[in-house]
């Protein structure tokens, strides 16, 4: 049922604040500022989406003719949207975006500033995270036929941050790394679990919709979470040599 305005979210994932309510398609469509080059689910500069902002709070009345003094406890919000890659699940896909938001060097100044607004992202989100769930609230947001989105508020620095993504299970997040290690190997070399590219902190900056499955799916526990995916994918990938010798 939909949560009423104001109302206290329901504690029902370990410490993550959480509340499950149906919404329609254009409920998780808003006036959004799209960066150029901008891709569905991930970006192509480390994991950028959709970005809006708005104010929280309000402000103090007037002390003097035409002034107003902004209530310094109003918070801005920074809320980034990551699409769903569309209705079937496609994990070559997601990995091939998750590669992509590796980002690199060259862009000039352009490029620096979004490179440097991704790594406060992913501190932010890394931040949340390791608070065991007291520092993320989590809304999800179901829809008739549609993957379910997860609406995660967060805040660092007195800063609030969202990050609306699509919901993945456990099993296909476990398909999408193992997709990308395998992407990550050669013929000399065959990429581990323990590669760079999935580690917890690139998986924060890369796909948000992947980093907050994990957290959610594993009850506020990234860490352990991500070790057990990667169990998985190192299992997927040893089937998949085994079939093809």
């Amino acid at each position: 049922m939909p949560r009423t305005k104001g109302a206290p979210k329901r504690d029902a994932h370990a410490l993550v604040q959480v509340s499950k309510r149906s919404v329609a398609v254009e409920d998780l469509s808003d006036d959004e500022w799209i960066p150029p080059s901008t891709k569905a689910i991930i970006g192509d500069h480390g994991g950028v989406g959709e970005e809006e902002e708005e104010k929280v709070g309000g402000v103090k009345k007037q002390e003097k003719p035409q002034q107003q003094k902004k209530d310094k406890s109003t918070l801005s919000k920074t809320i980034m949207t990551y699409k769903d890659t569309g209705e079937t699940f496609d994990p070559e896909s997601i990995a091939a975006q998750y590669m992509e938001a590796a980002g690199g060097g060259g862009g000039g100044m352009a490029q620096l500033g979004l490179a440097m607004h991704n790594q406060l992202l992913t501190s932010a989100r890394l931040a949340a995270a390791d608070s065991g769930g007291s520092a993320v609230s989590v809304d999800m947001l179901e829809s008739p036929g549609k993957r379910t989105t997860m609406a995660v508020e967060y805040r660092l620095n007195k800063k609030l941050y969202m990050d609306k993504v699509p919901h993945y299970e456990t099993q296909e997040v476990a398909a999408v790394l193992t997709a990308v290690l395998r992407r990550q190997s050669t013929k000399r070399r065959k990429a581990t679990t323990t590669h760079p590219s999935v580690k917890v902190e690139e998986v924060a900056k890369r796909s948000p919709p992947l980093f907050w499955s994990i957290f959610w799916n594993f009850q506020a526990d990234v860490h352990r979470g991500l070790g057990a995916v990667l169990g998985m994918a190192e299992s997927l990938m040893a089937t998949g040599e085994e079939g093809e010798g």
